[in-house]
C-alpha cells in the first residue's frame, strides 16, 4: 500500500514537473543527464523512506515488547527479520526508481514545444493523469480493504479463542 501511494505521489510530482523537465531539455540537457538527476532523486527518496522506516520499525519492537507479557516475551521476542526488512527494501527502492525516472522516459516520446506550451497554460499539466494513476489507485484501495478484512478476521478469531476453555487451568 505504501509503494503504490508512493508511486502515485511520483507520477504526480511528474506532472506537475513536466514543463521544468522540458525546459531543461531545450536548453541542452541530454536524456541520460535528465533520467539520472531522477533516478538520483529517487534513489534518496528511497533510502530517506527506508531509514524511517527501520527506525520506526525498532521503536514499534521495544513497544510491543514491553506490551507483552515477560513469560510470553522470553519465549518468542518479537524481531525484526532481515530477509523481510531485505524484500521490503528492494521493493520500495524499485517503486521510487520506477516512478521517479518514469517521466524522463515519456519524454522522449513527446513534442518538447507542446509539452512546454500546456504547462505554460495549465499550471504544470497536473490534470491530465495517465492510465497508471487510475491503476495504482485501485491497487492501493484493494490492498487496503483486503488488508482491513484480515485484521478484522484475526481480531475475531483472537476473540474466539481467547473464549474457549483451553482444559488448562492458568493458576
Amino acid at each position: 500500500i505504501a509503494c503504490a501511494n508512493m508511486a502515485n505521489l511520483l507520477l504526480s510530482r511528474a506532472a506537475t514537473r513536466r514543463r521544468e523537465i522540458a525546459v531543461r531539455v531545450v536548453l541542452g540537457a541530454t536524456r541520460g543527464r535528465v533520467i539520472r538527476q531522477l533516478f538520483v532523486e529517487g534513489a534518496l527518496l528511497a533510502v530517506g523512506g527506508a531509514v524511517v522506516a527501520v527506525l520506526v520499525a525498532a521503536v514499534t519492537m521495544r513497544l510491543l515488547v514491553a506490551l507483552l507479557p515477560p513469560a510470553l516475551a522470553a519465549i518468542a521476542p518479537p524481531t525484526i527479520d532481515g530477509r523481510v526488512l531485505a524484500f521490503t527494501l528492494m521493493i520500495a527502492l524499485a517503486t521510487s526508481l520506477v516512478f521517479g525516472v518514469w517521466p524522463a522516459m515519456g519524454l522522449s516520446r513527446v513534442d518538447l514545444g507542446s509539452a512546454m506550451k500546456l504547462a505554460g497554460a495549465g499550471g504544470g499539466g497536473s490534470r491530465r493523469r495517465g492510465g497508471a494513476h487510475g491503476v495504482l489507485v485501485i491497487a492501493e484501495v484493494s490492498l487496503a480493504l483486503m488488508l482491513l478484512i484480515g485484521a478484522g478476521l484475526m481480531i475475531e478469531s483472537m476473540r474466539n479463542l481467547l473464549r474457549e476453555n483451553s482444559g488448562v487451568r492458568p493458576e
